[in-house]
């Protein structure tokens, strides 16, 4: 941006943070120098999916189609009806959506976005409901990465930017904090936050577990990795693993020789004969049901097992 758009967003930025200071959240747009530092987790290769939360007048939405040179899709949400229309008239490439973060995984479905590669916040942390950061680590695709700016001079003792911290690390394994991007007004930081987080008995368990065979791997975000693992074999006790991936939503795609196909029903997963294309057809069998409606059936086959009727069916197996 030239210094004279500059100069003319910080005077539209000025009443607009007097009206809502909650939404508007600076006084002055991003520097180009705090922009490019919140672009840099948009992929620099491939066909990235972007989604942009509070564009503003657009500071941050330059450096990000900087960044993307016309590849992949980038769409912008701006609930002020004035730099909604300056975005999409600055920036015909953009997909500007006039709407509210607090109905974000709406928007995404209504918009038929894929899993988000990036997502980059130019909004202050008082502008996103409770849910917010539990609702990003399904918005974002396994290695997708959320952007979020936040003042130098607040984050180490403001309650809001602390509690913003606190639940970033709560959500996602890994949160790292920018050098001080003092070319700003004020100077900011950038958390990059990425990985979704594990469970919070993980330090206790790995105790436990010192000196048995057991590796603990915490989220698997790449698929050759993935690929690398052992494949699963036809006996499983409980069906506790199956069981927890359908109580978070997770499809399944067991042996049919198993135990888990006493688990697995229709809709929320599918079952393999014990070959390698017997488990790529029962993988995309579960590809090819609608996510939202997978989501539902695995949760609701999931409560049909509570741990009360795994104790119960297990005394009576050994006729106890």
């Amino acid at each position: 941006m030239t210094s004279k758009i500059l100069a003319s967003d910080t005077a539209r930025f000025v009443p607009a943070f007097v009206r809502d200071p909650v939404h508007t959240a600076a006084v002055a747009p991003s520097s180009p120098a705090l922009a490019a530092a919140m672009a840099a987790s948009v992929p620099g290769t491939g066909e990235p999916t972007v989604v942009e939360l509070g564009p503003g007048t657009g500071a941050i939405t330059a450096a990000i189609q900087r960044r993307l040179g016309g590849r992949g899709t980038h769409l912008a949400i701006e609930r002020n009806p004035q730099w909604a229309a300056l975005v999409q008239e600055r920036f015909p490439g953009v997909q500007v959506v006039l709407g509210d973060v607090a109905d974000l995984l709406g928007i995404l479905a209504d918009h038929d976005v894929d899993p988000a590669d990036a997502v980059v916040s130019g909004l202050t942390w008082a502008a996103y409901h409770g849910r917010f950061v539990a609702e990003l680590t399904e918005v974002l695709a396994p290695t997708g990465v959320f952007s979020q700016f936040a003042y130098a001079w607040a984050r180490r003792w403001a309650p809001p930017a602390r509690a913003e911290l606190a639940a970033l690390r709560r959500h996602f394994s890994d949160v790292a904090i920018s050098p001080t991007v003092w070319h700003n007004v004020p100077p900011a930081v950038v958390y990059n936050a990425r990985g979704r987080a594990v469970g919070p008995c993980r330090e206790a368990l790995q105790r436990r577990a010192t000196g048995l065979p057991v590796t603990f791997l915490g989220f698997v975000a790449d698929r050759p990795t993935v690929a690398r693992l052992p494949a699963p074999g036809p006996h499983e006790t409980f069906g506790l693993a199956a069981i927890e991936a359908l109580a978070c939503g997770t499809p399944v795609v067991a042996s049919a020789r198993s135990a888990v196909a006493e688990i697995v029903g229709p809709g929320c997963g599918a079952l393999a004969h014990d070959t390698e294309d017997g488990f790529v057809r029962a993988t995309r069998t579960v590809l090819d049901v609608d996510r939202q409606v997978s989501r539902q059936a695995a949760s609701a086959r999931a409560e049909l097992f509570p741990w009360s009727n795994a104790i119960d069916g297990m005394l009576a197996a050994l006729g106890a």
